[in-house]
C-alpha cells in the first residue's frame, strides 16, 4: 500500500514511566456499566517500557479514546494465545468497550485498516461513571 511508504511524523507518541512492575486496578466492572477512560497523562505512568501493563499493550490506537465516557460492551474471560493456538483465561482482568473500535489512523503499519477490532481495556486505565450518555474524548 502507498501510504504505508510513505514517511509521516505526525503520529502520536507514548511517553511511559513505570519499571517493571506496573500498577492495577480492581473496579470488577460489568457489562452495561459506564466508565471513563483515564487521560494520558494518567495512563502513561501504569506503562512498562514495551508499552504494557501487566502484559496488556497500550496500542497508539487507543489515545483518541483518552477522556471519553464508554459502557462495558464485556468482560473478556478467554481469547486465542496467537503464538500457540491455544485458548487462554487473560491472567488480569480485560474489558471491551462499547463502540471502541481500532481504526489504524495513527499506527505506521495500519494505516486504513479495515479491521475495525476491540482493544482490550485494564481497569487501571478506566474510572466508573454514573454518566449514561458516550462521549469521545
Amino acid at each position: 500500500m502507498v501510504m504505508r511508504r510513505i514517511p509521516y511524523s505526525e503520529f502520536p507518541k507514548i511517553e511511559v514511566s513505570a519499571g517493571e512492575q506496573t500498577p492495577s486496578a480492581a473496579l470488577n466492572l460489568q457489562p452495561g456499566e459506564w466508565v471513563r477512560v483515564r487521560p494520558r497523562a494518567e495512563i502513561w505512568p501504569t506503562l512498562n517500557k514495551k508499552q504494557r501493563n501487566r502484559g496488556l499493550w497500550f496500542d497508539v490506537e487507543m489515545m483518541p479514546f483518552c477522556g471519553g465516557t464508554f459502557q462495558v460492551l464485556r468482560k473478556v474471560e478467554r481469547l486465542v494465545d496467537e503464538s500457540t493456538g491455544r485458548m487462554v483465561a487473560p491472567r488480569n482482568p480485560c474489558i471491551i468497550l462499547d463502540g471502541v473500535t481500532c481504526g489504524g489512523n495513527f499506527s505506521r503499519d495500519r494505516r486504513f485498516c479495515s479491521r475495525a477490532t476491540y482493544p482490550y481495556w485494564h481497569e487501571v486505565w478506566l474510572d466508573r461513571v454514573a454518566r449514561k450518555e458516550p462521549s469521545r474524548g
